[in-house]
């Protein structure tokens, strides 16, 4: 639009800048000083902020137990937290609770209550964390983030959680161990006592590991989020102790042929059926 706006050199330009339904004039120049100069407008850009505590998945250094002391946080896999879609979800290596929602405002965090199906921890040293973190977390109230460090405050100040920035998992190339999978009868029950159950996809289609007594071998096909897994094709040894053991592999390899989807959450892997049943779950 020629002569809508002339830039004279040496001279101030009048600028009116709206903001919202106020507006305010910079410089001061009279329209007899500068006849050929009209307002510019520059509309209001709302500027997304994104959330510092999303997009990450935090692991569990330390917390605060009911003494008021900081304890170093126990667990392979290690007690992760996780903030998205307004919500924030924690695993601690037994049970995974989710809050109904969070507010964050500049450093103040509030946590709304939420639930969990529970299970029985395997430890009691697990147990006793689980029940400090749970109530540590009605306890926060702001947050302090410093590089790859996350601290959660109570009211008071003082730190309730230390956390860690975790590199987030992938399917492929990643050392997965069994934490959870389904009986049969419809329930997500823990492996036994003493046996260790794994699972590692490579790029070039394989998949390998421990089933508690036997190495397994399988191909697989992957796409998005879904995944076909063919039969497994195992050692043959026997396993007598702990009691149950042959028949939870048996179990476990025949689940796998079942697999139909995968969701890969923070640092858990979960394989569902083509119904969305929980089949198995595994944490690096």
């Amino acid at each position: 639009m020629k002569g809508l706006l002339q830039y004279w050199w040496g001279r101030s330009l009048a600028l009116t800048v709206l903001l919202g339904s106020s507006m305010s004039t910079i410089a001061l120049p009279s329209a007899a000083q500068s006849p050929n100069v009209l307002p510019v407008l520059v509309p209001e850009v709302p500027i997304a902020m994104q959330n510092p505590l999303e997009q990450t998945v935090w692991h569990l250094v330390s917390y605060r137990n009911g003494n008021g002391d900081m304890i170093r946080a126990w667990g392979d896999p290690p007690t992760i937290f996780q903030f998205a879609s307004g919500r924030v979800t924690f695993a601690t290596g037994c049970n995974r609770f989710f809050s109904s929602g969070y507010t964050v405002t500049g450093e103040e965090l509030t946590l709304s209550t939420g639930h969990s199906p529970l299970i029985a921890c395997l430890s009691d040293m697990l147990a006793h964390q689980e029940l400090a973190i749970v109530a540590g977390m009605a306890t926060v109230r702001s947050y302090d983030l410093a590089s790859d460090e996350l601290q959660l405050l109570n009211r008071d100040g003082d730190v309730v959680f230390i956390l860690k920035a975790q590199t987030l998992a992938t399917l492929t190339n990643t050392a997965w161990t069994l934490i959870g999978y389904n009986n049969g009868q419809g329930d997500l029950v823990s492996p036994l006592p003493d046996t260790t159950l794994t699972a590692t996809f490579d790029d070039a289609g394989g998949l390998a590991g421990s089933a508690g007594c036997n190495n397994y071998r399988a191909n697989f096909e992957q796409a998005d989020n879904t995944l076909q897994i063919g039969t497994a094709a195992s050692t043959r040894r026997l396993c007598p102790a702990p009691d149950g053991t042959m028949q939870q592999e048996q179990v476990f390899l025949g689940l796998l042929a079942e697999v139909s989807t995968y969701d890969i959450d923070g640092n858990q892997l979960t394989l569902k059926d083509a119904a969305g049943n929980v089949l198995a779950q595994f944490a690096t």
